[in-house]
């Protein structure tokens, strides 16, 4: 039988080799090779990507480490080479504490996730375990699939959702579940043509509802985006007795979800509709306050108004000026169809 040689493969292979032993046992590769231990061990940059990547709630840690580091390499005398892979200690110590309460199948499904990895279904998941098991992070494994934009566990969670919500005969919980985990224009064809209502609201952050256009939105699942306005979701609806009443645009410029902006103002959004967050300003006041030019680039392109006020009386030219946002102010001044503004906006320059 052929047995390839390790240590002779390129590093990243022998990495992605390294990623599918068991990470809980620090013994696990000298089992399989003392030299690939070592190798992959002392291997600072990986591990360090690993800890961003997989904690990037503990940067302090990791800030701590670089100075540590970074000290013991000035030291000229410090001859003290006792812990050879700091990046992998560190990664193990952080592991150990994040997931202590956890099952080791959880652990295990929460490190897969983060490395963009399929989960191998050998042990069956609940709904409540995807969503309701979190990390020190406070984050479940929904959560984390989502932010890594892990669609082959996304799908997985839809098809758990089916299995658990069609035993209810319950298509508007699966709608919920399709903009959730980014599923497609004929998934959400086919929950509409056996009843879900596009426009529902569900519970959703704090005291929000959202539909399930505005999910879609605040997570960027364009494909489920794209599918729910090809199938006539109102492109402008909002829950009104919410505190913070925002429609799908206003979600999507708040976090600079770009290719959705295009999308909802493709299908018809309002591109000057005030929500009550940011005391009633329109879209292009949101982009203003975060000083995000490119958001206001895609908005003026829809004819937003540069001269709407917010509840305060201001401009999203003069809300960028407030904060000293000036690439927000820059790409504002360059719209001549408010000749005072502009004038405001120089003589403050």
């Amino acid at each position: 039988m052929f047995r390839p040689n390790l240590l002779t493969l390129p590093i990243e292979t022998v990495m992605h080799i390294y990623s599918y032993l068991n990470i809980e046992s620090q013994s696990a590769s000298a089992l399989v090779c003392t030299d690939l231990y070592n190798m992959t061990a002392s291997n600072h940059r990986f591990w360090r990507k690993a800890i961003v990547e997989h904690f990037p709630h503990h940067q302090e840690e990791v800030t701590h480490l670089e100075q540590a580091l970074q000290l013991k390499s000035d030291d000229n005398n410090n001859d003290d080479d006792s812990d050879p892979a700091p990046w992998y200690q560190l990664f193990c110590k952080i592991y150990k504490a994040e997931y202590l309460n956890l099952t080791k199948n959880q652990r295990e499904t929460f490190s897969l996730i983060k490395a963009g990895q399929p989960y191998d279904h050998r042990t069956l998941l609940t709904l409540d375990q995807i969503t309701m098991v979190r990390d020190m992070s406070g984050m479940s494994m929904l959560d984390w699939a989502i932010k890594k934009r892990n669609q082959v566990f996304l799908n997985y969670v839809y098809q758990v959702a089916i299995k658990e919500l069609s035993q209810q005969s319950n298509p508007q919980a699966l709608l919920k579940y399709a903009a959730l985990c980014n599923q497609s224009f004929n998934i959400i064809e086919e929950l509409i043509a056996n009843g879900a209502q596009l426009n529902h609201f569900y519970k959703f952050k704090k005291d929000e509802r959202y539909t399930a256009l505005q999910i879609a939105t605040y997570y960027n699942n364009l494909d489920a985006i794209n599918g729910l306005l090809k199938n006539g979701a109102s492109v402008d609806i909002r829950d009104r007795k919410a505190s913070v009443a925002q429609t799908a645009l206003h979600i999507a410029t708040e976090k600079g979800h770009y290719e959705a902006m295009d999308a909802l103002l493709t299908h018809g959004a309002d591109a000057n509709k005030p929500s009550k967050h940011h005391v009633h300003s329109s879209a292009l006041h949101i982009a203003a306050y975060y000083d995000d030019s490119k958001a206001i680039e895609i908005l003026l392109r829809s004819d937003a108004s540069i001269t709407r006020q917010n509840r305060n009386g201001d401009t999203a030219l003069q809300l960028a000026q407030k904060y000293n946002n000036e690439t927000a102010c820059k790409a504002l001044g360059g719209n001549l169809d408010n000749v005072q503004d502009i004038y405001n906006y120089q003589m403050n320059s």
